[in-house]
């Protein structure tokens, strides 16, 4: 099971630093401004024929009074820019905001036999000396089976409120009793099982949901907590991987919001 000492101490500062479920603080971090990837530092794009992009984002901490213009480079590719990929040359994140999206474009009539790694990197003066590289493998698509996503998997984890990832640990998907598009999840906080459901019917985008669910009765007195996804997590059929981002949260605030990746074993 994952390491659940996100302390009490920090669990009760959570609390009253977030007031309640869905209200964050914009203004907590007031530090040296930086650049970097929002979304982990790697990530697996199935190119598909229909042209489906892969999206991307960079952040900053907090809102500033001017538009950020943040160049994007090729650290390595195995593959050729134009020919196997695209990628802007840079995003903007426009003054008063903190996040901005783009896309990275496959040339999947290209990439019908190969597999490219394709590394990412920031150019500008405030880029963060963290989360500054993105390494994207780019890969035809494959079959989306539920019974190959059964079993042990390893969880990586990378929660909000702390400033490493946690150790890698055991996660088990079984099969449903009652059949379905749905597993059940053991291994990754007390209060399980809790269900997955995998949504298949798009192959040109295959994903998976934690609907919000309860999870226990009590969690250290804050009464009942529950357990869900913060929007559909991305299902990599031919390397059977599994990304999303997640909460477990009470009527007081969150226990946890962290981006998890599962790498079956």
């Amino acid at each position: 099971m994952k390491r659940t000492s996100i302390q009490i101490s920090s669990l009760l500062l959570l609390a009253i630093l977030l007031g309640s479920c869905g209200e964050t603080d914009p203004t907590i971090y007031n530090g040296t401004l930086f650049i970097s990837f929002t979304q982990g530092t790697e990530g697996r794009f199935v190119v598909q024929s229909q042209n489906v992009p892969y999206p991307m984002q960079v952040g900053i901490p907090y809102p500033v009074e001017q538009d950020l213009k943040v160049g994007l480079k090729v650290v390595y590719a195995t593959g050729i820019e134009g020919i196997h990929f695209d990628l802007p040359s840079s995003v903007t994140i426009r003054k008063g905001q903190v996040v901005a999206d783009f896309y990275i474009y496959g040339h999947a009539e290209n990439m019908t036999d190969r597999r490219d790694t394709l590394v990412i990197g920031l150019e500008h003066e405030d880029a963060a000396t963290f989360a500054n590289e993105y390494t994207l493998v780019m890969q035809p698509p494959c079959e989306f089976v539920l019974e190959e996503f059964m079993g042990d998997f390893t969880a990586y984890e990378q929660s909000d409120y702390e400033e490493q990832p946690y150790d890698p640990y055991t996660v088990n998907f079984a099969e449903n009793p009652n059949g379905g598009d749905t597993l059940v999840v053991t291994g990754m906080w007390p209060g399980e099982p809790f269900k997955v459901v995998f949504h298949a019917d798009d192959p040109s985008n295959y994903t998976w949901n934690i609907p919000d669910q309860f999870l226990l009765a009590d969690y250290n007195g804050y009464g009942e907590t529950r357990i869900s996804d913060e929007g559909p997590g991305v299902v990599l059929t031919c390397d059977h991987e599994l990304t999303i981002r997640y909460q477990i949260y009470v009527d007081e605030g969150y226990f946890e919001r962290a981006f998890i990746r599962f790498v079956k074993d």
